[in-house]
């Protein structure tokens, strides 16, 4: 047994970026945000940021257009939540109401390849 952290991370727009806005999956109806829960190699935003784009990639986004992401967490989010959007391009960028990801990273304790969410106990 051992503790790891997880991230399940939700892309809200998966291929927007590469596509003018447009997402990849509008008219083939499929769903149109993707969700996976990975394991981190740290806790930090970086490691965070460095998963979203591995799994935006396999869903259709090209690498060089995820350098537009940034971190925009607005305040009073709940602990352990991360958000990831678009910097705005000038004179021409698309504006969106969401984030393009939703990352909510916690603890967990891995025991024969089951993970369990752990939660403090406070006294």
């Amino acid at each position: 047994m051992k503790i790891v952290t997880l991230a399940h991370i939700t892309l809200n727009r998966p291929g927007s970026l590469s596509r003018g806005g447009f997402q990849s999956g509008v008219s083939d109806g499929s769903p149109r945000d993707r969700s996976e829960t990975v394991i981190l190699e740290g806790n930090e935003q970086g490691d965070v940021l460095e998963a979203v784009k591995k799994i935006a990639i396999q869903h259709g986004e090209h690498e060089e257009q995820l350098s537009l992401l940034n971190v925009s967490t607005p305040y009073g989010t709940p602990d352990g939540t991360i958000c990831f959007s678009e910097k705005h391009q000038p004179y021409g960028g698309t504006q969106f109401g969401s984030h393009y990801s939703v990352c909510k990273v916690f603890p967990a304790l891995e025991a024969g390849g089951r993970y369990f969410r752990l939660n403090e106990v406070i006294f």
